[in-house]
């Protein structure tokens, strides 16, 4: 059994004293500071103010939504019926689903594991709400006030915790912020030296971290797994950016994007949290 740590966190703005897993310490440590600038989006051509940011260098992994399931469980805030994973915090949500055929994560004795060799690998098959439900998890476990109310489907006015991306913000960071090359791809012109996707991946995910970053440090931005964003689109789906291991080229450039319903477990879509500097 792992020890938990003590650890004063400073990463995130202001010091925190908090009891931390290992698992919890690799979450945390795992983002990168990024400076805000205006951005015009490409879906609506309209000029955006992005602020500083905190960014998930990866995708979230498996090891880092079974940590966080757990913990969750333990608090009470999860519900399992079948191989439904519901969260119970702020109404009841589907947020995941224990399908043997693509889940890497498990669940039996009263507690969540992940499958031998996939901690690595990014996490699919969360709903959005399972990705909003991860990002209030974390925030509620170091500290900080939940940016999400999923029962209202609004947004904590003094929220401070991490989130899902605005899809405007996912695309200035996917292009390298402000230290932009202008590149196609997220880090370079030739998908193959910095994403999987049809091509290249076998059709299958692949851990993190196996290709080129982009220019701030930032992983797999392009293909692997399509990335939850923050927003609804034109058709009350939410917003999905990056492509995937079984898309096309086109699907990975930082313009492209797609749409599904919230509440889908879908195998290749993932997410990555930010947090507001």
């Amino acid at each position: 059994m792992k020890m938990k740590k003590t650890i004063i966190l400073f990463i995130l703005t202001f010091p925190i004293l908090i009891f931390l897993s290992d698992s919890s310490i690799d979450i945390i440590t795992n983002f990168v500071k990024i400076d805000g600038a205006n951005y015009i989006y490409s879906l609506d051509g309209k000029n955006y103010k992005i602020p500083s940011l905190y960014v998930q260098r990866t995708e979230i992994t498996n090891k880092d939504c079974t940590e966080l399931l757990n913990w969750a469980f333990l608090q009470g805030y999860l519900e399992i019926s079948n191989k439904d994973v519901y969260s119970t915090y702020q109404g009841k949500f589907l947020i995941y689903i224990l399908e043997e055929k693509y889940s890497d994560i498990t669940f039996s004795k009263n507690a969540f594991s992940c499958k031998k060799g996939k901690e690595n690998y990014p996490a699919a098959g969360f709903t959005w709400y399972g990705a909003a439900a991860i990002a209030n998890f974390l925030s509620m476990q170091l500290g900080f006030i939940p940016v999400y109310n999923l029962m209202q489907g609004s947004i904590t006015p003094k929220g401070n915790g991490f989130r899902l991306p605005h899809a405007y913000e996912w695309e200035f960071f996917f292009r390298g912020g402000t230290k932009s090359n202008n590149y196609q791809y997220a880090g370079s012109n030739l998908l193959d030296e910095v994403g999987w996707f049809e091509k290249n991946s076998s059709k299958r995910v692949q851990p993190i971290m196996q290709k080129k970053s982009n220019e701030l440090g930032i992983y797999d931005l392009s293909g692997n797994l399509w990335e939850w964003c923050y927003d609804m689109g034109i058709s009350a789906g939410a917003i999905v950016k990056g492509g995937a291991y079984d898309s096309k080229e086109s699907s990975c450039i930082y313009s492209a994007f797609a749409e599904f319903e919230p509440l889908e477990s879908l195998a290749n879509v993932g997410f990555r949290l930010v947090r507001t500097y």
